[in-house]
């Protein structure tokens, strides 16, 4: 009897730990689908950035097509490559957190991904133009998505 209690306490807890935020996430995907449909837009974003090479040669080819995107830049290539990062900025490009370290989730301390969330928002807010947040690899659990409320940013 107590054996069950506590497969199904547990069981709770991964629902809600993994499940919760991933069906949110799902939900969140599917909501900015129906709009971009409806509004007949496509969007374009680019994670993991700012980068020295790459950066400069994205933001040529999107200026070439008079087309904006949205960044969701590492706190620590901010750091590496601010020039980078000012100049999506001034280029008029959407830019937002993807944490400073790019840490999964799923697979490390809780609170060594709160503290990356919170070290990117402060590294990209001061350039950011946008209050969202995308987990790195996609993978929130209910830490990382309460982090992210408490600090009044939403998910991508």
């Amino acid at each position: 009897m107590n054996f069950l209690v506590l497969v199904t306490g547990l069981t709770g807890v991964l629902v809600l730990w993994f499940c919760m935020p991933y069906l949110l996430k799902l939900w969140q995907i599917a909501s900015l689908r129906r709009l971009c449909r409806k509004s007949r837009v496509i969007v374009l974003t680019y994670d993991d950035g700012p980068g020295e090479v790459l950066t400069p040669a994205l933001l040529n080819v999107l200026a070439s097509n008079d087309v904006h995107a949205n960044f969701f830049m590492l706190g620590h290539k901010v750091e590496s490559f601010s020039n980078q990062a000012l100049d999506v900025a001034a280029k008029g490009h959407a830019i937002a957190s993807h944490s400073f370290r790019h840490l999964h989730a799923w697979k490390k301390n809780p609170f060594d991904v709160k503290s990356d969330i919170q070290a990117g928002f402060q590294i990209c807010n001061p350039i950011s133009s946008s209050n969202l947040f995308r987990p790195p690899y996609g993978k929130i659990t209910l830490a990382t998505l309460l982090q992210t409320w408490i600090t009044h940013h939403k998910l991508a």
